[in-house]
């Protein structure tokens, strides 16, 4: 075997296996991002359902909020919530079982550190199903994902 295609095969599977590494690597990203984003959704959602007249929900949203979202949102979210007279987290004033319960999960493919997060309800008025879509940027900071912006 002449030594200018043994150069040729050795680039080739060193190309494969650096692309395959790199698929793990994104793969794991995104799985640990999206786990993030079920633990957080599942638990703020969750919060608006548990609430009772005795506890501080607001506090506990916000300790959620410190916890899971980067100063940047942060700081960009009394101007969102005024503007959509809504929680932009979740783009409502609250939440039910039922959308907990329907809450999914997923990579947005046209966008880097992006990701689809959405639920539905079943409108008790005209019976119809109503979704909520709700696109998320991820960042890590620190080793730990957060959520960065949502739209």
């Amino acid at each position: 075997m002449n030594l200018n295609r043994m150069k040729k095969i050795l680039f080739f599977l060193l190309f494969i296996s650096v692309t395959t590494l790199s698929k793990a690597q994104n793969s794991l990203s995104d799985t640990q991002a999206i786990h993030m984003l079920r633990e957080f959704y599942t638990t703020y959602m969750g919060d608006f359902v548990n609430a009772t007249p005795s506890s501080d929900v607001e506090a506990q949203l916000d300790l959620l909020k410190k916890k899971y979202c980067t100063k940047n949102l942060l700081n960009k979210i009394p101007k969102l919530t005024e503007d959509s007279d809504a929680d932009p987290l979740i783009k409502a004033q609250d939440s039910n079982e039922d959308c907990v319960k329907n809450l999914s999960f997923k990579k947005n493919l046209k966008k880097p550190n992006s990701y689809v997060v959405s639920y539905y309800y079943i409108d008790d008025s005209t019976k119809e199903k109503e979704i909520t879509t709700i696109n998320v940027t991820v960042v890590k900071q620190n080793g730990i994902f957060k959520i960065d912006n949502v739209q």
